[in-house]
C-alpha cells in the first residue's frame, strides 16, 4: 500500500484535473490512497475521493494569507506519512510542496509538466509569472526527483533543455471505448438543446482561460456563420473569462448560435452531437480533449504551433497556423466536418493512451516507492 498526495489540481475542473483523475479512478483502492492539497473551498471530486480512503486538504491563499497557509502546508506533512508527491504544473509559481515533501523525507517527488507556456490576463501578474518559473526551474532539481510530461515541448518549457531529456512521457490516456459513437446519444444531446438534427455542430471544451484563444473562437464561428447559418457552436467549459465571453457572445450578436453548458460530467455523451471539434489554443500541453475527441471520431482542428503534432495519434487531425485570420480558420472546420473517421479508439490503444494499461504503470511507480 502506498499513501500519496496529489496537488496542482483546482476548479472548475479543466484538462489537467481530468487527467489526474482518470489515473486516480483506475489505480487499485487496496494498493493506492490518495489525499488532495487544493487552493479553494471544493473539489468537484472529493465525495469519489474521500470514497476511495482518500482526504482533500483546503488551503488559504499564500498571497493574502501567508502565515495560515505555511501553519496548513506544515499540518498536512505532520498529520500523513506519503511515500510520493505527485505535483501537477502548469507553471512553477509555487514548488513548495515539492520542498516540504523533501525536507519530511518523501521518497518519491514527481513534478509533472502539463503545459507549453503560460498566459495571464493581470498585467502585474503577466511580468510576475515568467519570473518566478525561471527562477523554479533552476531550483527544481534539487526537490524532485522524478519528472514527468505529457509531451516533449511541455517538458522543454517546464524543466528547460538541460534538465527536459530526463522527463519521461506519462500519456493523457483516456478510457477510450465510453467514447465510441452512438447515434442514440448524438439525438438526444441535440434534443436536448435544441439542435437540429443536420445542423453542423462545432464543439469545443475547455476550460475559459486565455490560453484557449476562445475569442479567437468566437470570431472564427461567426466567419462559419456566413456560410453555415444554421450552425450551432456547443462550448463545454467553465473558467474565470466566462463574464467576458458571455458579453463578447452579445457583441458579436452570435447568442442565437452558441450554446454554454458549463461544466459536465457527461462529456463523452456531449461529444457525439459535434460534427467537428475546434480548438484555436494559443498554449497546450498535449490536450486531452483531442484525444477524446480521436476516440470519439471527430474531426479535430487545431493550432499549431501551439499544440505538439505528438496529439495527432489516429493521423487525422488538421493543424491550422495560429496566425491564420479567421475566416481561413471557418474553412478549414467547414472542410473538416465532411470529413469522416473510422477506428479512433483501436489506434489510440495501440500508441500508449488506454487508461487501464497506462494506470497500472504509475501504479507500478508507486508501490515500489512505498515504505
Amino acid at each position: 500500500m502506498a499513501r500519496i498526495l496529489v496537488t496542482g489540481v483546482k476548479e472548475p475542473a479543466g484538462g489537467v484535473e481530468n487527467i489526474v483523475m482518470a489515473y486516480v479512478r483506475h489505480f487499485s483502492p487496496s494498493a493506492i490512497t490518495a489525499d488532495f492539497a487544493v487552493f479553494g473551498e471544493r473539489l468537484s471530486f472529493e465525495d469519489e475521493i474521500k470514497a476511495r480512503g482518500g482526504k482533500v486538504y483546503y488551503l488559504p491563499d499564500r498571497k493574502t494569507a501567508p502565515a495560515k497557509y505555511k501553519a496548513a502546508l506544515n499540518n498536512i506533512f505532520s498529520e500523513n506519512r506519503y511515500d510520493a508527491v505527485w505535483c501537477s504544473f502548469s507553471g512553477l509559481t509555487n514548488i513548495d510542496f515539492l520542498k516540504k515533501a523533501k525536507q519530511t523525507g518523501v521518497g518519491l517527488r514527481i513534478a509533472h509538466a502539463h503545459t507549453s507556456g503560460y498566459f495571464w490576463g493581470n498585467k502585474i501578474m503577466k511580468y510576475v509569472v515568467p519570473v518566478l518559473h525561471n527562477i523554479n526551474r533552476i531550483l527544481l532539481p534539487l526537490y524532485a526527483n522524478r519528472l514527468w510530461t505529457c509531451s516533449e515541448k511541455a517538458a522543454v518549457f517546464m524543466f528547460g533543455k538541460k534538465h527536459s531529456g530526463k522527463a519521461e512521457i506519462v500519456k493523457n490516456a483516456i478510457d477510450a471505448p465510453v467514447f465510441r459513437k452512438n447515434d442514440a446519444d448524438r439525438q438526444s444531446v441535440r434534443e436536448e438543446f435544441g439542435i437540429a438534427p443536420y445542423a453542423l455542430v462545432v464543439g469545443h471544451v475547455g476550460r475559459m482561460c486565455t490560453a484557449k484563444n476562445q475569442f479567437f473562437l468566437l470570431d472564427i464561428f461567426k466567419s462559419i456563420l456566413t456560410e453555415k447559418p444554421d450552425a450551432k457552436l456547443l462550448f463545454i467549459g467553465d473558467g474565470e473569462l466566462h463574464d467576458q465571453l458571455i458579453e463578447y457572445t452579445h457583441t458579436c450578436g452570435l447568442e442565437k448560435s452558441v450554446i454554454y453548458t458549463g461544466t459536465r460530467n457527461d462529456i463523452p455523451r456531449l461529444l457525439q452531437a459535434f460534427d467537428v471539434f475546434a480548438l484555436p489554443s494559443v498554449s497546450e500541453g498535449l490536450p486531452v480533449v483531442l484525444i477524446e475527441a480521436q476516440a470519439a471520431d471527430i474531426p479535430c482542428v487545431t493550432s499549431t504551433p501551439a499544440v505538439t503534432k505528438e496529439v495527432d495519434v489516429t493521423e487525422t487531425v488538421d493543424f491550422v497556423q495560429l496566425d491564420k485570420p479567421a475566416e481561413f480558420w471557418a474553412r478549414e472546420i467547414i472542410k473538416a466536418a465532411g470529413q469522416k473517421q473510422t477506428g479512433g479508439i483501436e489506434k489510440l490503444k495501440n500508441s500508449g493512451y488506454d487508461i487501464n494499461t497506462e494506470a497500472k504503470k504509475l501504479e507500478k511507480i508507486f508501490l515500489e516507492n512505498a515504505r
